[in-house]
């Protein structure tokens, strides 16, 4: 029991307070959700969390489908990607001057009318050098542009683009898209997935060599009708006291306050007249 007439006020003051925060809390994220449900493919945005290391590891949050994915990716070990990328990595300056090289050979070797036996032997190894820098650089090219991460620790944001995911890995300048590539990552077709799903709500388990990564997926209709569960109840309770109070009974518990106008006499509640406009 309370002490006194103050502190059952202020904790009933306080619990007011409370209960009003966290309905407008539920409302104000409902909106977002809303407003994410009818948003074109292509403005959809990814919002992460990078851990920078040797390994990849990091956790993603976004909007697909009418559903909020939540993931987690983390490597065990070095991809064969990042391997081969973290090895050829250092020839990348030498490439351009190798490429011109064997290019300006083989020119020369073309313009020729008779090339002796050597010449054409090496005309040959100059092909193969010539053909083996410029996959290289290509390789380079393409990890660069679909498969390199953040290199920042921290939170980090940015939109899906409307090629992903059937988008063709092609050579291109355009800077890399860490959102594309970090779902790239985590939606390998080489892994082997394992999950469940039950009320629209689904749980995948992906399985790489190298990595693991935990999927959930939660309908946004679902999360719209937890969250304004508070506020209807709210809404009810308001709309159930305001009508108790002009039928004449109790708000609290609706015992009738015929005869005694002051007070309830069942659960004690002072009564509470319905205030009228002045004109």
């Amino acid at each position: 029991m309370c002490p006194g007439l103050y502190s059952c006020e202020y904790n009933a003051a306080m619990r007011r307070g409370f209960r009003i925060t966290v309905n407008a809390i539920c409302v104000l994220l409902c909106l977002p959700l809303l407003a994410a449900w009818f948003v074109p493919r292509n403005m959809q945005r990814v919002v992460w969390w990078n851990y920078c290391g040797n390994l990849a590891h990091y956790q993603v949050a976004t909007i697909r489908d009418g559903k909020l994915l939540l993931a987690d990716y983390r490597e065990t070990s070095v991809s064969p990607r990042d391997q081969w990328h973290r090895r050829h990595l250092a020839l990348e300056p030498l490439l351009p001057f190798e490429i011109e090289e064997c290019a300006a050979y083989l020119r020369r070797l073309g313009k020729m009318d008779r090339p002796t036996d050597d010449e054409v032997i090496r005309g040959a190894i100059y092909q193969a050098r010539f053909t083996e820098a410029a996959a290289i650089q290509n390789d380079l090219r393409l990890y660069r542009a679909y498969y390199v991460l953040p290199s920042r620790h921290g939170i980090g944001s940015a939109a899906i683009s409307d090629r992903w995911p059937n988008e063709p890995l092609r050579v291109t300048t355009r800077p890399a898209n860490y959102a594309d590539n970090l779902m790239r990552r985590l939606n390998d077709r080489t892994a082997s997935v394992r999950g469940s799903k039950f009320f629209g709500l689904a749980y995948a388990q992906s399985t790489l060599p190298y990595a693991h990564s935990r999927t959930f997926a939660i309908p946004l209709w679902l999360l719209i009708v937890l969250l304004l569960v508070c506020p209807g109840h709210a809404a009810w309770r308001y709309l159930r006291s305001r009508r108790r109070r002009k039928s004449n009974v109790c708000p609290a518990c609706g015992y009738d306050l015929r005869a005694s106008p002051d007070q309830c006499p069942e659960c004690g509640v002072p009564r509470q007249p319905a205030t009228s406009r002045a004109v």
